[in-house]
């Protein structure tokens, strides 16, 4: 098998309109894998079976509870997404308990002395156990802060710790892909991919094999 340099550009043009092809439209919502989410600030937490990384864990069983030092109101958590990526929404769980997240708001930004974006009262059902899904365009951010506008305490008691059973951040995988090199496509996480990107990227792969052969 030999290589030909007239054919690099035919290779470079397939993944180019592999590229615009996922810009028109083949990319979907997609949730950002919860093992590339760091959380660098939070409201401190009750205790060590209580702590905030207990609302990344996929377990909807385990709960971040909030120390009852902090007023609920001013309940938050800043996460790190690792890298800038194009943030399409965002679900939260709230705890199976009687205290209860009834709004929330979010910041999507790079720096974090400049908030960029600002989704604002994002109603959560005031059930245990309740959720809230929110959806925008697409921003490209690395940092989300969630933090508490509503909140309803224990009926019974001066109770005051709210948290979260699970958080969830969605991006959409076809942003990601706009904008950049063909060189740089080969390098792209998979992570982001949806399986009608897999599907077109295999296709111009095989199609540039097959001319460069």
């Amino acid at each position: 098998m030999t290589y030909e340099k007239k054919n690099i550009g035919y290779m470079s043009f397939l993944v180019v309109l592999f590229l615009v092809s996922i810009s028109q439209g083949w990319g979907d919502i997609t949730q950002y894998p919860n093992e590339n989410i760091t959380v660098i600030d939070s409201t401190p937490d009750l205790g060590a079976s209580y702590v905030v990384g207990n609302a990344l864990d996929g377990n909807l069983a385990t709960e971040y509870v909030t120390t009852n030092t902090v007023p609920g109101i001013d309940t938050f958590v800043t996460f790190d997404l690792g890298a800038v990526v194009p943030v399409g929404g965002f679900k939260f769980y709230n705890r199976n308990d009687l205290e209860l997240v009834t709004e929330f708001g979010l910041l999507l930004y790079n720096d974090p002395n400049d908030p960029n974006e600002i989704i604002e009262n994002v109603t959560v059902p005031a059930e245990a156990g309740s959720s809230a899904y929110v959806e925008f365009a697409p921003f490209d951010a690395r940092y989300i802060k969630w933090y508490v506008t509503g909140y309803q305490g224990h009926p019974s008691g001066p109770f005051d710790v709210p948290g979260a059973a699970e958080f969830e951040v969605y991006v959409d995988g076809d942003v990601n892909l706009v904008n950049i090199s063909p060189d740089s496509a080969l390098l792209l996480s998979p992570q982001v991919w949806t399986p009608k990107q897999y599907k077109a990227w295999i296709y111009v792969t095989k199609q540039s094999a097959h001319q460069l052969q």
